[in-house]
Parts: C-alpha cells; sequence; structure tokens
C-alpha cells in the first residue's frame, strides 16, 4: 500500500469514526449540555407552567408541566456562540427572555446540567441568578 493510500485510508477512517461516535454519544470532544426546569410551584393553585424556549437552531415549543413536573432537553453546544433563551408563564405571571444556558457565561452556574427549579417567586439554578417574575405584585405598603 503506497503512503497515499495510506493516508486517505486514515482520513477516511477518522471520519467514519467521528460520524459513528457524533451518533453514538450525540456530540464529539464537546460534552452534551442538559437544560431542564422543575415545577416546584403550589399545588394548591391547580394552573400549569407553561416553559418555552429555544436556541439559535432549534424552537423547542410550548411545555405545559403540573406541579412536581419535569422538563429539559439536551444539545451539542458550539463554544462561545450556544444560548438557550426560555420564557415561563404562570398563573397570569411571566419571566421573559431568561438565559437558561449561555456558552459565554464566565462564571458558570452550570457547566454540563442547568437544572432551574421554579417556585412562586420565580426561576433560579442552584449556584445562579434569581430571577423573579416580571409582573410580581408588590407586598401593600406596611
Amino acid at each position: 500500500m503506497s503512503i497515499k493510500t495510506t493516508i486517505i485510508y486514515l482520513i477516511l477512517s477518522f471520519f467514519l469514526f467521528t460520524a459513528v461516535f457524533h451518533k453514538a454519544n450525540g456530540c464529539f470532544i464537546i460534552p452534551k449540555v442538559h437544560v431542564q426546569f422543575d415545577n416546584r410551584l403550589p399545588t394548591n393553585i391547580p394552573k400549569p407552567l407553561v416553559v418555552h424556549c429555544r436556541t439559535e437552531e432549534d424552537e423547542l415549543g410550548n411545555h405545559t408541566l403540573t406541579p412536581g413536573q419535569s422538563w429539559g432537553f439536551s444539545f451539542c453546544q458550539k463554544p462561545f456562540i450556544t444560548k438557550a433563551i426560555c420564557e415561563l408563564h404562570w398563573n397570569g405571571l411571566y419571566r421573559n427572555h431568561i438565559v437558561a444556558y449561555n456558552a459565554q457565561w464566565v462564571s458558570v452556574p452550570c457547566a454540563k446540567e442547568c437544572i432551574w427549579v421554579v417556585t412562586e417567586k420565580g426561576a433560579t439554578l442552584p449556584y445562579g441568578d434569581f430571577h423573579y417574575w416580571e409582573n410580581l405584585p408588590k407586598p401593600p405598603p406596611s
């Protein structure tokens, strides 16, 4: 076998390996990221939580969660590019433009798994910012 044939064989083998590996694991080199929303809203209010998310590449649609339910999505991030934006709606309250994941975060509140917890006060990551409902009624003056 000539050197040229060997090089072509190695290059084709590499592309075949990466294609198989990509399909098996979902991502190549960069780990897969998982974003999830856990509905921890009170059970005494029968309104579901509606979560709507999108990335630059995918429109993920509306997902209705009753208290105690979770919904999430996974993706292969593109370093310094990938961003997931979500909005939440519950019982007349809303929170628009939550950056659920951003590959440009300097201080990363979540690396491969971003689990958002939604309560009657808003949404938060375990080690990240708290996002209050945008139209949460203010308490009466005392």
